[in-house]
């Protein structure tokens, strides 16, 4: 008896979900998951609070990424100046100053000091890169995600969505 109601139960929800696309079927699950660990709730909430202060800080035009493996950053403007840290690749970081190739920046998200001088080039190679969208912001996430995860993906062919919005070849 209970189980032919549980079985009931489930057909109703299988036909009803039958009809949704896959972004609407992912968005009932993660909400069902949301709702069941709250460790999970918070971590989303936390990326959803981090993505759109990365899209406002994109939109105005201050938004930028690590390039590089590292960027040497320091305490002031000039290059002599004590080293605060280090942001590493992929680290976004809100530019509250700029003079010539040097950058006073805030790190938003990603590992670094909270914030300091850094250069755009180093030995004229582009080390931090202005972002341009909200398109990139994806791809550089999903760039580092695939770093990351490099040996469970395979490789990626150079004319990708990712690659190309992040300057590489078509």
């Amino acid at each position: 008896e209970k189980m032919a109601a549980y079985r009931a139960k489930i057909k109703t929800l299988r036909d009803r979900h039958q009809k949704f696309s896959i972004d609407q079927k992912l968005a009932v699950f993660s909400n069902e998951l949301n709702k069941r660990y709250d460790k999970l709730r918070q971590w989303n909430e936390k990326s959803m609070e981090v993505f759109g202060t990365l899209v406002a800080t994109c939109t105005k035009g201050n938004l930028w990424y690590v390039k590089g493996s590292r960027c040497l950053a320091r305490a002031g403007e000039k290059l002599k100046s004590d080293e605060v840290g280090r942001f590493r690749e992929f680290a976004f970081l809100e530019v509250l100053e700029q003079k010539g190739s040097r950058l006073h920046a805030k790190l938003l998200k990603g590992v670094g000091p909270a914030e300091g001088w850094v250069s755009t080039e180093v030995k004229g190679v582009e080390i931090v890169a202005k972002v341009k969208d909200m398109a990139q912001i994806s791809a550089i996430v999903q760039a580092q995600f695939r770093k990351v995860f490099a040996d469970v993906f395979p490789e990626e062919d150079s004319g990708s969505t990712v690659s190309r919005a992040l300057g590489g070849p078509a």
